[in-house]
């Protein structure tokens, strides 16, 4: 299998190296982060209709109506807070939970997509190069845990940062599927 570019960490099927040759710049990354993330956000979407079997069809447009935020950052400290229009917080991390299949074949889902960076000197498990993240795990007919990332050259912000906050809408995610805030 071959490593990231810029990184130790060797790509798995669930992963991709979406980075740019020759690397963009913080400039640039913030410059083209919409559509940067729309990329990041089709190969995963992709990437989850494969290990679901199917049932998970997402589109970009079901991003917006069917994932909660539920964690904030700082926008990140690497100089590209200087570039980008916006201020305070971002988003870094969102949830949504599903049901597919019907009778025996039907699976509780859950998909968690984040923006990582971890800083040099931190002792995760994880990969040490920016990156949307995703994780999709399933209670039912599926049971098989998926964690991949999408590595990029930067992120505008991080799941790390000090001052991550956690949303009013990740507590619905600590209830069984159906029940509300």
């Amino acid at each position: 299998m071959p490593k990231v570019r810029g990184g130790t960490y060797t790509l798995e099927d669930c992963d991709a190296d979406i980075q740019n040759n020759p690397l963009r710049t913080p400039h640039a990354v913030v410059k083209h982060w919409p559509e940067l993330f729309d990329q990041a956000l089709e190969i995963i979407f992709a990437k989850v209709k494969t290990y679901s079997s199917g049932q998970l069809d997402l589109k970009r447009k079901d991003f917006g109506g069917q994932f909660f935020a539920t964690k904030t950052a700082p926008i990140s400290p690497t100089g590209i807070e200087r570039m980008t229009p916006l201020s305070g917080r971002v988003p870094v991390e969102w949830k949504m939970r599903t049901i597919g299949g019907h009778g025996t074949h039907a699976t509780n889902w859950q998909l968690m997509i984040d923006l990582d960076d971890i800083p040099p000197g931190i002792d995760v498990n994880g990969p040490d190069r920016p990156h949307v993240g995703y994780l999709l795990t399933g209670k039912g007919h599926w049971t098989k845990r998926v964690d991949g990332h999408i590595f990029i050259e930067h992120v505008i912000a991080t799941r790390n940062a000090l001052g991550e906050e956690t949303t009013i809408a990740a507590k619905a995610f600590d209830k069984p599927l159906g029940e509300g805030i």
